[in-house]
């Protein structure tokens, strides 16, 4: 099983200040990562480097 950890405390702030639904999809995009891993892919992430992804959350808001 994988984990999900932030690359600093200041991305970790960032996320913890987006509206409520953005950063509700982004918790589900972490149970999705942590089950799947690096497998999920696209549209839902994108690889930048050296195993570094970027994650790709939409919200109407």
């Amino acid at each position: 099983m994988w984990s999900v950890e932030f690359a600093s405390e200041a991305i970790k702030d960032e996320f913890l200040e987006l509206p409520t639904g953005l950063r509700q999809r982004g918790y589900k995009m972490f149970e999705l990562l942590e089950a799947r891993g690096n497998t999920l892919g696209e549209p839902y992430t994108k690889s930048i480097k050296d195993g570094l992804f970027e994650i790709r959350i939409k919200s109407d808001e």
